[in-house]
């Protein structure tokens, strides 16, 4: 089976726009934690599921060009 490789600009793209989404998650779960009522605190709950799982997309691509030596 071919090896299929993501060109290297895509992914270190894709870094930058997980890492823009992880700073937008993080201002809206600081707000849902401020407004403190049950469902808010679930909004919270949920978007600090969604940054964790980001960051583990992160780590993944970041493993990637560390194997490609292309990782600054």
């Amino acid at each position: 089976m071919p090896e299929c490789k993501i060109p290297t600009a895509e992914v270190k793209q894709d870094i930058e726009d997980t890492r823009r989404e992880i700073a937008d998650l993080e201002r809206q779960m600081e707000g849902h934690r401020l407004v403190g009522d049950r469902m808010s605190i679930f909004r919270a709950d949920a978007a600090a599921d969604g940054i964790r799982r980001r960051q583990e997309f992160i780590e993944k691509l970041e493993a990637i060009l560390k194997d490609r030596g292309e990782l600054t």
